[in-house]
């Protein structure tokens, strides 16, 4: 497999999540009216995928190391395209939600395996190249939802939008049955022994550089959670946009994103991967501060919401690249479980920043803005103080 090949596919694994996320949030306020649920459960579809996909990669990871890449991502991209087509026949939320925790274990086997793959075949510094690269694809991806989504939401209804998943799906596993090849060289016969796992789990857990560099994926991770999950109800009931207009909003958050992605890549090839996020952390400190001084004074208008969210995806793009590279980075012979053990910590915080936005967002933004600047203030500590000490890459 060429570096490019690879290159497109690990956009394509890691732009799964965009698909089960970015995809139907223009969605979310009519499946809440003709589902006939709360604000609280629609926004259930979203975290209960994203804690499936956390709890899901603690045990996908090891699965990966003892029996390969490729059946991992075969079986879990079949469950996300088969959960994406019968989404479409559901007729209550609480059978929404059931399958939107199965999708978010294929969303899992994804991007943990992609992760997995990358430390693979690349060293750690090259690694996060590739990786920054790939995540500009991911932001095409996700660029694509917000126009896509947003159209099928006002014209064809959210049924046909869910339905999407699974086209994307099953494209990406008839690539991955026709041209992906195994690049796990070794398999760990012993990786799925409770003792063995447990002692992986400590050591890595354990480690300085992989706390470093997770806490760095998740503080961010979670800064944009808060805006996703939020601004379909900020935005469209409460502001009035209408879908297509939500869409158009969503629709330059990617480019911002890929922004961040190439400023990633220069940041890289001039300091290296320990020394660039700091001197990207004021694209998150600067947005942060900025949505949480206009919430404290009720400035919750469309651009105090936006204006700052697309400077902070610019940063988010950089940090995502770096930690989610980072954290893999010393552990070549356990990236599976290393790769699970980040995607569970950014999801599992994800989860809670859901759950707390679904109970908090009234009336106003300010759970959604101030959620926001919590997280961006979070993440530009680690960017500036730990990962400089702690997050030293291996040679």
């Amino acid at each position: 497999m060429s570096q490019k090949f690879i290159t497109v596919l690990l956009a394509l694994l890691l732009g799964i999540q965009p698909v089960a996320t970015d995809l139907y949030l223009s969605a979310l306020p009519s499946i809440q009216a003709d589902l006939s649920a709360t604000i609280g459960q629609t926004q259930l579809t979203l975290s209960v995928m994203m804690l499936a996909f956390g709890i899901s990669q603690l045990f996908l990871g090891p699965l990966s190391d003892r029996f390969g890449r490729k059946p991992v991502l075969l079986w879990g991209v079949a469950l996300f395209t088969l959960c994406g087509f019968a989404m479409v026949f559901v007729s209550s939320i609480v059978g929404l939600i059931a399958l939107r925790a199965l999708q978010g274990v294929g969303v899992g086997a994804a991007v943990m395996s992609g992760r997995a793959v990358l430390r693979d075949l690349f060293a750690p510094e090259r690694g996060a190249i590739v990786m920054s690269k790939a995540f500009t694809g991911l932001g095409l991806t996700a660029l694509t939802c917000a126009v896509v989504g947003s159209s099928a939401a006002q014209y064809l209804g959210w049924r046909y939008t869910l339905a999407l998943m699974g086209l994307f799906g099953a494209a990406l596993w008839l690539m991955l049955l026709a041209r992906f090849q195994e690049t796990l060289q070794t398999r760990n016969k012993n990786a799925l022994q409770w003792r063995t796992l447990l002692g992986n789990w400590r050591a890595i857990l354990s480690h300085r550089a992989f706390l470093s560099y997770s806490m760095l994926s998740t503080f961010s991770f979670c800064a944009l959670i808060s805006v996703l999950a939020g601004s379909p109800f900020v935005l469209i009931k409460m502001l009035g946009l209408s879908k297509l207009q939500f869409g158009l909003c969503l629709f330059f958050m990617p480019i911002f994103y890929i922004t961040g992605t190439f400023y990633c890549r220069r940041l890289l090839r001039r300091y290296g991967l320990q020394s660039a996020v700091k001197h990207a952390m004021w694209l998150v400190l600067v947005p942060g501060l900025t949505i949480g001084m206009f919430a404290l004074l009720g400035m919750q208008n469309l651009w105090c919401i936006i204006i700052p969210f697309y400077i902070f995806m610019v940063g988010h793009g950089v940090m995502q690249s770096s930690g989610q590279t980072g954290a893999v980075a010393h552990f070549p012979e356990k990236a599976g479980v290393a790769s699970a053990l980040n995607g569970f910590m950014m999801m599992a915080f994800a989860f809670g920043m859901s759950l707390w936005l679904g109970a908090n967002l009234g009336d106003n933004a300010n759970a959604m803005m101030l959620g926001m600047a919590f997280c961006c203030v979070l993440t530009s500590v680690v960017a500036w103080f730990v990962v400089p000490r702690f997050g030293k890459l291996p040679a």
